[in-house]
């Protein structure tokens, strides 16, 4: 993202009656976004991500999450990539993610896995729609 399509979004979020959008440059996010958020929402971001930045990402902004919060996140499964993806080190990019290694993510940063949404948007692709919770206690 940028800062220009980041002031387009909250304009018309604001025009629409969205009055509480944070807009954070990704590199910003820790020290910009505020505690005790409800929602982490991302389309299209953590196949663009290596691995290690996504943990971190995770581990992040679930501790922005108030108790209770939730993420709701795409994950991407290509199955032709996996002929090099499949033993993609932590630092390689265009990660696809399976539902197991999606619910091993949320475990090892402190979140409820909930559910995975799976849906097939190519011939050889899954969208993979991860609901997670930050716990109550």
């Amino acid at each position: 993202m940028s800062d220009r399509i980041l002031t387009k979004a909250a304009r018309f979020l604001s025009e629409n009656g969205v009055g509480n959008f944070t807009p954070v440059l990704a590199e910003r996010y820790k020290e910009k976004i505020p505690p005790q958020i409800d929602l982490v929402f991302s389309v299209v971001v953590m196949q663009h991500l290596t691995r290690d930045l996504v943990r971190d990402y995770f581990r992040g902004l679930q501790g922005k999450l108030k108790p209770g919060g939730h993420f709701l996140v795409q994950f991407v499964e290509d199955f032709l990539a996996y002929d090099t993806d499949a033993q993609a080190i932590d630092y390689e990019p265009s990660i696809n993610w399976t539902p197991r290694q999606i619910l091993e993510l949320s475990e090892g940063v402190g979140l409820d896995f909930l559910e995975v949404r799976s849906r097939k948007v190519t011939p050889t692709a899954l969208w993979h729609w991860a609901f997670l919770r930050k716990p109550l206690v």
